[in-house]
């Protein structure tokens, strides 16, 4: 019997062998692309826009993963998640696709996972630039 003081034992220490095996989900910052105004459809539309969007996405590689989300209302939110196979395949997207005229009134403004990641970890102090001496170079 163990004393009660006494934590219990780890996972890893009862069923290491278990453990090696269990899936890992890999990191697909890198790889996933954020393409942001789409337009705002109803049920009778989604499937249409989404194929639309992928079949122009898909020309750019490999999508592993899409999600197209959905409000309460059943109506898209604007905007869609794309997964390439590569970060490479990613990077072309964003490269190529951003600024895509989809038609008279929809741009899509495409940008990277990780991107987006930095843009809202950016500290919240604001911290001033050193000032730096004024030099006169004279008459140009």
């Amino acid at each position: 019997l163990r004393s009660c003081n006494m934590p219990p034992p780890k996972d890893s220490e009862l069923i290491p062998d278990i453990l090696e095996q269990e899936p890992q989900m890999p990191n697909l910052t890198a790889n996933t692309i954020i393409i942001d105004g789409c337009p705002v459809v109803g049920p009778a539309k989604t499937k249409l826009l989404k194929n639309v969007l992928m079949k122009k996405f898909s020309a750019m590689g490999e999508i592993i993963y899409e999600h197209l989300p959905i409000d309460a209302k059943e109506q898209t939110e604007g905007y869609m998640f794309i997964a390439y196979d590569t970060p490479e395949m990613a990077a072309k997207a964003v490269k190529e696709m951003n600024n895509l005229a989809l038609d008279k009134t929809h741009t899509l403004v495409v940008s990277s996972l990780s991107d987006y990641k930095k843009s809202i970890s950016v500290s919240k102090e604001w911290v001033a630039p050193e000032k730096k001496a004024y030099h006169d170079v004279g008459n140009l």
